[in-house]
């Protein structure tokens, strides 16, 4: 059998974004908008999930910086341990990059 080169494979940095977004909305604790056109939008193009999630690879190495909402009378911490761990699973899973970082900023609280 011949060796050939298989070329190169990127993972667009929107891509991680939507993976993020998609992890997020799995962890308890973490507000998400919903309802209607909100949710469909989510269905139809997945750009929803990416808002407010900044994703920079160098590499095959990636940081995460993500803006959040928290559900008010969580343990604001450990949601965003849990939201750190799930997401860095998720993306490192599905794209074969290494997170280096998940860095959350809690923006909102919401009942």
């Amino acid at each position: 059998m011949e060796d050939w080169k298989r070329g190169e494979i990127r993972v667009a940095d929107g891509v991680v974004a939507v993976i993020a977004g998609m992890a997020a909305q799995e962890v308890d604790g973490i507000a998400l908008k919903s309802g209607g056109f909100y949710q469909l939008a989510h269905r139809i193009a997945g750009s929803q999930l990416a808002k407010g999630i900044e994703v920079k690879i160098e590499e095959k190495q990636l940081t995460l910086d993500m803006r959040v909402g928290v559900m008010y009378g969580v343990k604001i911490h450990q949601v965003c341990r849990d939201l750190q761990e799930r997401v860095k699973q998720d993306v490192e899973d599905l794209t074969g990059l290494e997170v280096l970082a998940v860095n959350v900023r809690v923006e909102r609280i919401e009942k």
